[in-house]
């Protein structure tokens, strides 16, 4: 400093700066996915991700998780190391594959999750305090303190008990009190379904040793064991692409390759796969490929890009935005076929403005046509494919409504948001009951619940034999949810529905449509308790034959229209 400079210091407002962390960008998955990574960088061998649901609420409800708890063997920290993971940007100095970055993923994470984060670990065999950190002690103190006592006897055993082995950590965040946060069966959900694609390399490196288990506390769900998950299928892929051969079922390798990134000594390395039409599980063709196929959830949110930094997923299904528009997107939106794994190292996070939640990159143009260059056949093979594949697809003959249902099994309808009272869950329940009840004794004696061969539950049925002249009437399976009815005696169905092939996606975007009619017409029904029960269903009723009576208006009064 020159003698003519001054300095001062500024003084941040603690309860700002984390509230500010603590709105990075987190989901409750990636904020979870994040505290992991800790657990890995510390050698872990075991994590476990115990969810507690909280007291009079179901796991579908929005703000249903009273505790979330990260539980692995790593390496363990004394007293001092945790009151160093608890600074901001924490003095550690990571090795050149560790999953860390800023110092600030514990704090912002966890924060993200709820307001308090409690730490408790094990060396040698020896357990350290009980240390926390509590946004509303710093929003009324203005202090960033990290709180500490000796733990309790109970504590003791209990720490003892689920710490595996002589060393390991505990991370616990309570306080969850936050009105958006995820439903517990959503989180779960979707660490279930992202886990194994995430930390691929380190659960199926011939040497790991890794165990990831997911249990959810006061439900009656089994403990869920995490396997590794080659999103690319490589194993089963074929060695190339042979369109005089292809056979419409397995994917082909496309792309393995290394590539240069400017800027850097590390190459990065670039895998892709194209895979064949999900369409193609309702094509005639043997049993076993249509269960393959499905595996592959060939769609939007699985096309593009899954991107690596130091073997763990960063970024999922992304085509990658370059700065002159979502135009410019390396992958197209409709590339369904094209997926990729690329591979970066922490060498790269400068040049590629890797972000705080590792959850972001942001690429240079250069890198941009390096990556476009070398995916621009394989783009064009996905595409040779997808043609390969509805030129290969054959009317199967099923019942009406069939593909839809065999395309969207998985589908879930979505739950009223808030909680329910004890006295309303009841009466729920017994509104649920009431429509199973009416919807089997509505039942067509040649119906079945199931698509024949698939096993598929058929959301969708066609019927002439709906009252009152509606369009579509609900039905409803306790175990299964909500099924609709199409009237065939309609207009719409005569001169629309019944014009389109079975497998035509017009056709599918229609069903889709009263299918989730009929949910909402259940929902309503089941949990809108300020309306006696009688007048709503006479409403619900009315509001169906309305909706039929101007939808054949419409169409009589466009027959131009629906002539085209």
């Amino acid at each position: 400093m020159s003698e003519h400079e001054n300095s001062r210091e500024v003084l941040m407002d603690p309860s700002r700066v984390c509230r500010a962390i603590s709105k990075i960008g987190y989901s409750a998955v990636a904020a979870v996915k994040d505290i992991i990574d800790n657990s890995i960088a510390a050698e872990a061998t075991s994590v476990t991700i115990n969810l507690t649901l909280k007291d009079d609420t179901f796991r579908h409800n929005r703000n249903s998780i009273s505790k979330f708890e990260i539980v692995d063997n790593g390496c363990g920290m004394d007293n001092e190391g945790i009151f160093t993971a608890f600074q901001l940007g924490s003095n550690v100095t990571y090795h050149k594959d560790s999953l860390s970055k800023y110092g600030m993923g514990m704090k912002s994470a966890g924060l993200s999750l709820g307001n308090r984060i409690s730490v408790i670990s094990k060396t040698n065999g020896n357990l350290t305090d009980h240390h926390h950190i509590d946004l509303d002690r710093i929003d009324e103190t203005k202090k960033y303190n990290v709180y500490s006592r000796p733990l309790s006897a109970e504590e003791i055993s209990y720490y003892n008990e689920i710490i595996d082995g002589e060393h390991g950590t505990v991370v616990s965040i309570d306080k969850c009190n936050f009105s958006d946060q995820a439903s517990l069966k959503s989180v779960v959900d979707g660490l279930s379904e992202e886990l194994g694609v995430v930390y691929y390399k380190q659960l199926t490196a011939p040497d790991s040793q890794l165990s990831i288990r997911l249990k959810e506390i006061g439900t009656s769900r089994k403990e869920e064991i995490i396997d590794g998950f080659d999103i690319l299928f490589k194993s089963i892929a074929k060695q190339e692409f042979d369109p005089d051969n292809y056979d419409c079922t397995h994917p082909c390798k496309v792309i393995d390759t290394e590539i240069a990134i400017p800027g850097t000594e590390d190459k990065a390395t670039l895998e892709a796969v194209i895979f064949p039409q999900a369409g193609m599980a309702t094509a005639q063709i043997p049993q076993e490929h249509k269960e393959l196929i499905r595996t592959y959830k060939v769609g939007r949110r699985n096309m593009g890009f899954f991107i690596y930094r130091n073997g763990r997923l960063i970024r999922w299904g992304d085509r990658i935005f370059t700065p002159f528009g979502p135009k410019e997107a390396l992958v197209g939106k409709d590339e369904y076929g094209f997926r990729a794994r690329l591979c970066l190292t922490s060498a790269h996070d400068d040049v590629l403005h890797v972000d705080v939640s590792k959850q972001k990159i942001n690429l240079p143009e250069d890198v941009e046509q390096i990556l476009r260059s070398e995916i621009v056949q394989a783009i064009k093979d996905a595409q040779h494919a997808f043609t390969l594949c509805k030129d290969k697809k054959e009317e199967t003959g099923r019942t009406e409504g069939d593909n839809f249902n065999i395309v969207n099994q998985s589908l879930e309808e979505e739950l009223p948001s808030g909680e329910l009272s004890e006295e309303q869950s009841e009466i729920s329940k017994e509104r649920g009951l009431n429509l199973a009840a009416e919807s089997e004794s509505s039942k067509e004696e040649d119906e079945p619940d199931v698509v024949e061969g698939d096993r598929a539950f058929r959301r969708i049925r066609y019927s002439s034999k709906v009252l009152d002249a509606a369009l579509y009437s609900a039905g409803f399976s306790p175990s299964e949810g909500t099924f609709v009815r199409i009237n065939k005696n309609t207009a719409f169905y005569e001169y629309v529905l019944k014009k389109l092939n079975n497998k035509d996606n017009f056709r599918q975007v229609v069903e889709g449509l009263l299918w989730a009619l009929a949910v909402s017409d259940n929902q309503l029904y089941k949990n809108l308790f300020d309306i006696e029960e009688e007048t709503l269903t006479a409403l619900l009723r009315k509001k169906n034959k309305f909706l039929s009576h101007n939808i054949s208006n419409w169409i009589d009064d466009n027959p131009d229209i629906i002539d085209g």
